[in-house]
Formats: C-alpha cells, structure tokens, sequence
C-alpha cells in the first residue's frame, strides 16, 4: 500500500527542519518577549542607567502591559525564519560533513555547521532585527522628536531604507556575525552534552528534563562569553543618521542645521540623548569602554541569562518534541 503524501512529507528530514525550527523560535519569542524588551532597552542606554526590575517597573509604569509586549509581532517574524533558516542549514551541514568528510571528528564537524547555519541566518534576516531593535526602543507613540517611529514591520523596513538607505537594514551586521561565535560555542555543546546524558549513548532516548538541562548548560556558557557583541550590535542598529550628522563637527553651511539637530536631540528619550556616535564594530567597543568600562559590555546580561536560558532550553525541546513526533507520525 502506497504511503499518503503527508507521511513522505514528514519522513523528509529537511521539511521536519523547517516546521520545528519555524514552530519553536516561534513559542521562544512569545514567552520571552517581556524579558527582552527589558534586556534591549538596557543595552540602549549609554549611562549607568537602571538595572533590570526598576527597567521593568519604568516600562509597565510608562507604557502599561502592552509596553513589555511591543514588537512581539517583529520578534516573532524574525525569528520564525532565523530558526527555520538556521536548523534547516544546520541540520544539512552536519549530514554533508558526515557523509563526505567523514575525517572529521563530529565536534569538529558540528562547529563547522553551526558556523554555516549561523553566517546564512543572520545575513539573511539582520534586516528583520533591525527593525526589531528600533521598534522595542521607540517612543509609545509617535513624536516629532523621536530618532524613529514605525507602525509596522513593513512600514520600519520601508521607511529605514527610504530614509537612511538600503545598507541601513544591515546596521550591526558586523557584530552579528561577530555573534555567530555563540552559536559555534552554544550547538557543539549541546551536542557533546546530549552524548553525555542520553541512555544507552543514544541520542533520539533522551528524556524530556534532560534535553532542557543540555541546551540551557550549552546556552549558559555561550552567552557568557559572547555577550558583548549584543550591546554592540544594539548600539548600531539604534543610531540613526542623525545622531551621525549631531556628531560631525559642522562647517559653516551647516551651522543652522546642527542647531535644529541639536534642538532634536535634546527633546529624544534619555536612551538616544547624550550618545556618542559609534563608527563601526571596532570604535563602538573603544568608545564603550573608554566611557563605560567593563561594565557597558554587559549591560543587561541578567535579563539576557533569564531571557536566553528558558529561550534555548524551549526552542531546542520544542524542536526536538516536534521533529520526533513527525518521525513517529511518518512511521505510523
């Protein structure tokens, strides 16, 4: 008896890819979506700024529920497809490295995959977080003063490009994929820890509580050491060409416009006050250093730890859960 066209499309590991990694970036992003907008406002903030709880009580005090929510609709749309584009490379990656290098350890070959899938996600949906970091920061309602309003994904992806041109959609790409290290770190681990702790020395027997406690352990120790090139990259994605132009040391014909820039500026939100303008990856980190110290490269990484800990160990499980039940549902 012929197999229904469902069942041939679940035995295909790449369809499997796509929908698990799709569905748990997707239930990652709606959870966690509170403690990263927490985690992105600080970041934002060039000060001594606030720490995590009293950052929480000024956006739920300013804007209501509603402001601990905003972007969730961005969040999701960019990492529905980072996680899709990301498992599905990945996945494929790890099978062409096995089946034609096979001289390569599998740590080896697993860093190599995660790079991949890292570098071809992040260049290809840096436009979407983008947008997301900018939305997350913007004012609650339009102002005059604001750096940035938009009323949508489209309208920010639209509007960036129109205003500060095409390559500002790649804002902070530099970073990003400075960041690719986390995901070199963070999978490798996860797969050396699944060895350790499945039964049997097999993988596909894990239980449930052992899978969290494998991707938050990898997650853990990834976020720590590559933290910094999140400020870095929301510091970027955030500057607008006016806090350029607000920075350049004007000439005589620009007298005039650097006053209203000027005016402008004073009137931003605190976040976008004050803020040295940042010229690429390199002189961001000086410039964070020279005035914040050690310090400015890790503002926010509690709430990232309790943002990316739940987030890597619900992303990954979801996976896993779906993409095994696919198998057995194909098998059936």
């Amino acid at each position: 008896m012929q197999q229904p066209d469902w069942k041939t499309l679940l035995a295909e590991e790449r369809f499997r890819s796509v929908v698990s990694g799709s569905c748990a970036g997707l239930v990652a992003a709606l959870v966690t979506c509170p403690i990263d907008m927490v985690k992105i406002r600080m970041q934002n903030v060039a000060d001594k700024g606030l720490g995590s709880v009293a950052t929480l009580r000024n956006i739920l005090m300013a804007e209501g529920v509603k402001g601990v929510y905003k972007g969730v609709g961005v969040t999701a749309m960019s990492y529905l497809p980072n996680w899709a584009i990301y498992f599905s490379v990945y996945d494929a990656s790890k099978s062409f490295y096995s089946q034609n290098f096979s001289v390569l350890s599998p740590s080896f070959a697993h860093l190599l995959s995660a790079v991949q899938a890292g570098v071809t996600s992040a260049v290809i949906t840096n436009p979407l977080f983008v947008v997301r970091t900018r939305i997350m920061t913007q004012p609650s309602s339009y102002s005059p003063f604001a750096p940035y309003y938009y009323r949508s994904t489209l309208d920010g992806l639209v509007t960036l490009a129109r205003k500060e041109g095409v390559q500002a959609l790649y804002k902070g790409i530099g970073p990003t994929l400075l960041g690719v290290s986390h995901v070199a770190i963070q999978f490798p681990l996860y797969e050396q820890f699944k060895r350790y702790l499945a039964r049997d020395n097999d993988p596909s027997r894990m239980d449930s509580r052992s899978i969290l406690l494998a991707s938050a352990a990898a997650k853990l120790i990834a976020s720590s050491i590559t933290y910094p090139h999140e400020v870095i990259r929301t510091r970027l994605q955030t500057q607008t060409k006016v806090h350029v132009e607000a920075h350049s040391t004007p000439t005589c014909g620009q007298l005039a416009h650097s006053r209203s820039l000027s005016t402008r500026a004073s009137s931003a939100p605190k976040e976008h006050r004050a803020r040295p303008h940042y010229r690429g990856l390199v002189h961001a980190g000086k410039v964070i250093f020279r005035n914040e110290g050690l310090r400015g490269f890790y503002k926010g990484f509690y709430a990232s730890l309790f943002r990316n800990i739940p987030a890597a160990a619900m992303t990954i499980f979801t996976y896993e859960f779906l993409s095994n039940t696919m198998v057995r549902l194909s098998h059936q």
